[in-house]
């Protein structure tokens, strides 16, 4: 039977502490079986202080996982909290890796996801990812997460982009303790487990009435939409200074109807870049509708709900390890905890791992691949 052992700390700059907390939670010795890989999540001021280092040297097995805004656990959730689960097993396998650099070429990608085949079991049953952002590569979290799809096309992959405050600045994997904002991490999962996927998504209302057409893009960057600079048609709608220097777009869904989609996807505009182009989350082709939602607490409420009864219609639930779109974070506006809490309350005492995300990813969800990448969402990976 697979299991999930779960453990956090508030401790940043002391690591002696760090780790007693941690340990004294996990009660390795008494709960670990055979086979187990540990999951941590943080801010950057972990990594920063060595305490994130010294809790990974610690523990008896792999540690992968990544930089979050939030995270939190059963017992506890915030921005400055580091939190860690434990999903071990007798009869389940868990094989992780960490990749080579990624500079830019898709093609490196590729190689190392065929020669990781040679380490991982074929009857693998998962995939589970974790990919940085990087403001100064060229490589979206998107196109990683699809490459890894197509490399083992017959293989679910779950997983979720790093995530910080600033989206100016990188945010890391984590992989036994080390920070990486140019590599990614994967594992492999094989054995006696039924992984099951779910998925809540907030709902398409419009702000403004228009649909319009992206007209020219550059992979994420989008440069103009009805012909019009991105810049200048976000001045248009009213689009204040503010909104144009800063980290406001967050909590704006764009919303494109990708062709061979029923439904449209929310993406985020992190922002907008001196040359007046805007940063989309994902890749935007030329030719797709666009048109201009919002997101409420509402909406988080709502989805929040919907999830944990997809997650109670399973039977032998041992752990959840959930990504939530950090745009659902912000939307909460003072009470940005409240959806964690809100999990707290609902799962009662299944466990889980909820890590902010900046983008999640589930190949199970949908046939095209523009829809596997989302925004705005709550992901949640059962076992």
């Amino acid at each position: 039977m697979i299991k999930m052992f779960c453990a956090h700390t508030k401790e940043i700059d002391d690591a002696d502490v760090a780790v007693n907390d941690i340990l004294s939670q996990i009660k390795a010795d008494k709960n670990i079986l055979r086979n187990s890989i540990g999951i941590i999540s943080c801010c950057s001021e972990f990594a920063q202080t060595g305490v994130l280092k010294a809790i990974c040297k610690t523990l008896p097995f792999t540690t992968v996982g990544t930089i979050t805004l939030a995270s939190g656990i059963n017992a506890g959730n915030g921005q400055l909290v580091l939190s860690v689960s434990v999903i071990t097993a007798d009869d389940s396998f868990f094989v992780p890796l960490l990749s080579d650099k990624i500079d830019d070429k898709q093609e490196n990608i590729v190689k190392f996801c065929q020669d990781s085949k040679k380490n991982i079991p074929e009857n693998s049953k998962m995939i589970l990812t974790f990919i940085p952002v990087n403001p100064n590569s060229s490589m979206t979290s998107e196109t990683i997460l699809n490459l890894i799809d197509d490399a083992e096309a017959d293989i679910p992959i779950f997983g979720g982009a790093a995530s910080s405050l600033d989206v100016k600045e990188s945010a890391e994997v984590i992989f036994n303790g080390d920070v990486y904002n140019d590599r990614f991490v994967f594992v492999a999962v094989s054995g006696e487990i039924n992984p099951k996927f779910v998925l809540s998504e907030i709902f398409p209302q419009k702000t403004v009435q228009e649909r319009w057409i992206v007209t020219e893009t550059h992979g994420n960057l989008i440069a103009k939409i009805n012909g019009i600079d991105f810049r200048k048609f976000v001045e248009n709608l009213g689009g204040s200074h503010s909104l144009l220097e800063k980290n406001s777009f967050d909590i704006v869904p764009f919303w494109f109807d990708f062709s061979g989609i029923n439904k449209p996807v929310a993406r985020t505009i992190s922002m907008v870049t001196e040359n007046g182009l805007g940063v989309c989350s994902g890749n935007v082709p030329i030719g797709v509708s666009v048109f201009i939602g919002n997101i409420s607490k509402k909406m988080i409420v709502e989805t929040t709900k919907t999830v944990s009864k997809e997650i109670y219609r399973h039977k032998e639930i041992n752990g959840v390890l959930f990504f939530s779109g950090k745009e659902r974070f912000f939307a909460l506006g003072a009470n940005y905890n409240n959806e964690m809490y809100m999990l707290e309350e609902l799962l009662e005492k299944i466990p889980f791992h909820v890590v902010y995300s900046q983008g999640g990813y589930c190949s199970d969800f949908s046939k095209n691949k523009e829809g596997r990448f989302l925004n705005y969402s709550l992901l949640g990976f059962v076992f």
